[in-house]
This record gives C-alpha cells, structure tokens and sequence, in this order.
C-alpha cells in the first residue's frame, strides 16, 4: 500500500500534458499518490480535436484566451509545474514566459534535443539522411528561394544573412535551449540522456529520477509466449529508425519465413510513404506495416508474435516497446552507439548488438530467449519500471519538491 508522504497543506501541482497513448497511465498514477492535489491541462487552439485520451479528466484552455494569461500569473502558486515534454510550442512558450518564483519540472523524453537543426541528421544514417533532405530541405528551398534571393545582394554573405535570420527560420529550436535553461528540474527517461544533454546544452538543472509507468501491469506478461517467429523493425514513422537501412540488413538475413512487422502508425507522412515503398520492395510479401493506431491488447498480441526485435536509431527512444519485449522474452537487437545499449548491458539485462549479433542465418533468432534469459531480463525490467518502483519513485519526487518549496517560503 502506497502512503501519501510528501502532502502539506494546500500543496499543488500542475501538469502540461498532451493527448498521448501513455498520458493515461501518468494521470491514474499521480492521482493514486495524491488525488486532491494534480491538475491536468491540456493547451489548444481554436480548432476541433478529437482527444485520444477522452476518459480522463483533463482541462483544455484555449492559447489565446484570457483564461491562459490568468494561468500564466497562476504558475508561481503551484508547488510545481510538470511539463510533460518540450515538442509542444505551447509548453515552449510556457516555461519561456513563466513568472520568477515558478519551479519548472521538465519531463524530457528524449527526442526533443534532437530537432535542433545542428543535431538533428546526426542521428540518421547515410540513406536516411538522403531521404531526410529529399522530403525536408529541398522542398524548404524550393519555397522560399525565391523570397529570400532578392535580398541576398553583393553586399551580404549568405551566411552573414542566414546567421541573422535565424531565429525567424526556426524560432523554436532558439526558443527550446531557452527554455532548457529556464527549467529548475529535469526528469529523463534515464540519466544517459540528461548526460547528453548537459554535454550538448548549456544548462543548471537538476536531475529527478522518475519513469512514466507501462500501459498496462508488467504481470499481464507472465502467461503470455512467444508464439511466432515474426520480426518487429522499428517503433514509428521517425527518420530516427533508419528503416532503409535498417531494411537492407534484413533483407540479407538468409532463411527467414515469418514476417517483418513494421509500426508507422505516428510520425512523418511523407516517411511513411517511403518506408512502405522500400519495405515492400525489398521484403516483399514478408513486409507488414502498421499504419493505424492499434488497441494495446491487439498490439500485444502482435507483439507476442515476434521473436526478435530490430531498432537501429541512435537515440533513447521506444522504451516501452524495449521493456515489453524483454518481459516476453524476444532477442531485442539495438544499435551498439546507443544510449539505450549501454544502459541496459550496465544492468546485466541480455541484449543483442546491431552490427555485431546479426547472424548471416534466421535459425538463430527465429526462436526466443530461453527460460534463463527471459528471466534474468524481466529482473531487469522490474527494477526500472515495476508498478510498486514507479509508485516509489513519484512519492520520492514529489517529496522531494514539496521540501524544497517549503524551504524557499521560509
């Protein structure tokens, strides 16, 4: 049984949330740990939205509404103010703006460092990168060639122009180190990523240990087997998975006859598209994309179908995907630069490396981890992200700032 330990009086606490699949998960959780002292806001515009989430009880303000500047004065009342990942402009806006005396709790997922311009193609490998600036860049210059050629005269470089123009050519991505360096606390999915981070940014933020909790109870998993020897390659439609070549390394893997399974149901439409066409002309009948958003016990089953696992990006990202599989018991393959790699080999968990552990013949991974293996990994997994350690962990955190609040108004 969980103790609310960290409540004090009238302690409150603000969450900036998006409609996301797991958003459910984090708002039954807070409420658990202290049901009177959660709010959940949600920004919009003017315009319809369908919510993905619509059980749950979260308020929507409109951005340009009076209501959102009241909330803006509102921030410094909060104990603290949750922001639940920084690829929302709203959320960028908010933190940039807050009144002093606000404390800012940034929840960093992990991706968001990677849609600043001088970082972004790092994570993507030659073929990928290709693509990249197929569908991003020449269409951009396309566009705007025209409209900026007239003013780029003998008198000024195009990089003296470009460096002055820059905050008007990608003002979020100036906007977001901003607000990096705003926030009080940052919470990462691991401490990898908030490594990187400081080595990338300049910042003075403190870490908070803290994980968004699976979709549904790590048991579910217990009475669930491999049942197919289907492979599952990447988690969406990210130039970050590096599904071409991704593909390519597949494709030489001699004897395989189950299918490859390949989720695409979120990202970038215009990736999506390429993935399918070079998915299927390269994997054939065996390629099976997801393109629909799909109810989790039916992804489950899906899941529970494939006995290795394929992600080739360089960065954190597909966690729970990672965890599910390895309670399951599939041969999960990651990239050996990769943060995620690393992180779990430090905890004993049995991993497989992308090139190293690619075998030439499908009979090696067409069959599951063994009994051993499966459970030295669901050891790992529930050591990260058991519901009883995330529950732990949210006292600990909200503890830890209701003190630190308290100490400031002395």
């Amino acid at each position: 049984m969980i103790t609310v330990i960290y409540r004090k009086g009238n302690e409150m606490f603000l969450h900036l949330v998006e409609d996301e699949k797991f958003t459910a998960g984090s708002v039954s959780l807070f409420r658990i740990c202290g049901p009177d002292n959660h709010i959940f806001v949600r920004i919009v515009d003017s315009h319809a939205h369908t919510p993905v989430c619509s059980d749950m009880e979260i308020v929507e303000i409109d951005f340009k509404s009076s209501r959102y500047k009241e909330l803006m004065q509102e921030l410094k009342t909060y104990t603290a103010v949750f922001i639940h990942n920084f690829f929302n402009p709203y959320h960028i806006h908010i933190t940039n703006n807050a009144p002093t005396g606000a404390t800012l709790v940034w929840f960093f997922w992990g991706g968001e460092l990677w849609t600043i311009p001088r970082l972004r193609t790092k994570i993507m490998m030659p073929l990928t990168k290709g693509l990249y600036y197929k569908n991003q860049i020449i269409p951009w210059l396309q566009r705007n060639w025209k409209k900026y050629v007239a003013l780029l005269g003998p008198e000024k470089s195009q990089y003296t122009y470009f460096k002055k123009k820059q905050k008007h050519l990608s003002p979020l991505c100036v906007d977001l180190e901003r607000a990096i360096q705003r926030v009080d606390y940052i919470v990462p999915v691991f401490e990898d990523d908030f490594f990187l981070l400081q080595r990338t940014i300049s910042c003075k933020a403190q870490r908070l240990e803290w994980n968004y909790p699976c979709p549904s109870p790590l048991t579910v998993f217990n009475d669930i087997h491999i049942s197919g020897n289907n492979w599952l390659a990447g988690n969406s439609s990210h130039y970050s998975n590096n599904h071409f070549e991704l593909f390519r390394m597949l494709k030489k893997i001699k004897g395989h006859r189950g299918n490859v399974i390949v989720p695409l149901s979120y990202g970038d439409e215009r990736y999506r598209r390429d993935v399918v066409w070079l998915g299927r002309k390269l994997l054939k009948d065996r390629f099976r994309p997801l393109t629909e958003f799909l109810p989790y016990e039916k992804y489950l089953e899906i899941l529970s179908s494939c006995s290795a696992a394929f992600f080739y990006t360089r960065r954190q990202q597909a966690m729970g995907n990672i965890f599910s599989l390895m309670y399951l018991g599939t041969r999960v393959f990651l990239r050996d630069d990769s943060p995620v790699y690393h992180f779990l080999r430090r905890r004993q968990a049995v991993i497989f490396s992308i090139p190293k552990d690619i075998p030439s013949c499908a009979e090696a991974v067409d069959k599951p981890l063994d009994k051993g293996q499966r459970d030295q990994n669901r050891k790992v997994v529930d050591q990260i992200a058991s519901e009883e350690v995330i529950k732990n962990k949210t006292q600990k955190m909200l503890s830890l700032l209701c003190e630190r609040k308290h100490q400031t108004r002395i």
